[in-house]
C-alpha cells in the first residue's frame, strides 16, 4: 500500500521506489492478490495497461471472489479494446 501511496506523488524516484517495494511484497508472498492488486494499479498509472492487466489476472487467480479486482480488469479490458 505504501507503494501506492508514492505512486501518486508524481515524483519519478518515488514511483522507482514504489514498484521497488511491490516487487519486495511479491517476492515474500507470490500468492499475496493484494499485492498484485497494487502492483496492476501501479502499472496502470504509467499507462502500461498490458501489464496492469496480466497483474489483475494473477490477483484474480489468487481471489476469484474478489469483485474489485473483477470490475477493475473487466473496465480496463474493454478500455484496452475499445
Amino acid at each position: 500500500m505504501r507503494g501506492l501511496l508514492l505512486a501518486h506523488e508524481k515524483d519519478p524516484e518515488k514511483c522507482d521506489e514504489a514498484y521497488v517495494l511491490c516487487k519486495e511484497a511479491i517476492k515474500l508472498d507470490l500468492k499475496n492478490h493484494m499485492c498484485w492488486h497494487v502492483f496492476g494499479l501501479l502499472y496502470k498509472l504509467d499507462r502500461n495497461y498490458k501489464e496492469a492487466i496480466k497483474c489483475y489476472a494473477t490477483a484474480l487467480k489468487f481471489a476469484p471472489e474478489n469483485q474489485q479486482i473483477m470490475r477493475d480488469l473487466s473496465l480496463l479490458q474493454i478500455m484496452v479494446r475499445a
